[in-house]
């Protein structure tokens, strides 16, 4: 069964993922658990003077994880050394712009209400956020329908899960 992983990223390395069709990751324990064919929802943290705190979209993993020995990244590019070495093939599904305040508190797998932060922020020794767990598809399709429509999605939340 396709698994759905959280993963924090920067808005340069989310465009620069997006355009190339690549996903990286700097530990090799990320080949355990992420496979061919899982998704990931791309979160854009906060960062100064950019835009942050946003889920951005949703791609599929379409290979392999493989070992990276040059700099692609814009980060790696300006530092001149390779940051995420564990790198795979993805095919981009869906770019939106989901602010994180406006859903946090509805979704799922934020089960910690105190340090929602932590939900978000990746795994030293498996590559995601979520402690490195997948999410529930729940969780998805409720970002999705916020990003369609959050006029209403913000009503729906309001009214049945507050």
């Amino acid at each position: 069964m396709k698994k759905w992983w959280v993963w924090s990223t920067t808005e340069e390395h989310f465009q620069h993922a997006m355009k190339n069709n690549i996903w990286a990751s700097s530990t090799q324990n990320v080949k355990k658990h992420v496979k061919n064919g899982d998704y990931l929802l791309i979160y854009v943290s906060k960062e100064e003077g950019q835009l942050g705190g946003f889920f951005r979209g949703t791609c599929q993993i379409t290979g392999k994880w493989n070992e990276n020995f040059h700099p692609k990244w814009p980060q790696e590019l300006r530092d001149q050394r390779v940051r995420w070495k564990w790198q795979c093939n993805i095919n981009p599904e869906l770019i939106f712009h989901v602010k994180f305040d406006d859903v946090k508190k509805h979704l799922i797998f934020i089960k910690s209400k105190k340090n929602v932060g932590l939900a978000v922020k990746n795994s030293n020794t498996v590559g995601p956020a979520n402690s490195g767990k997948p999410i529930d598809y729940v969780d998805i399709y409720a970002l999705k329908a916020f990003a369609s429509n959050p006029k209403l999605m913000k009503k729906l939340f309001e009214q049945f899960l507050n």
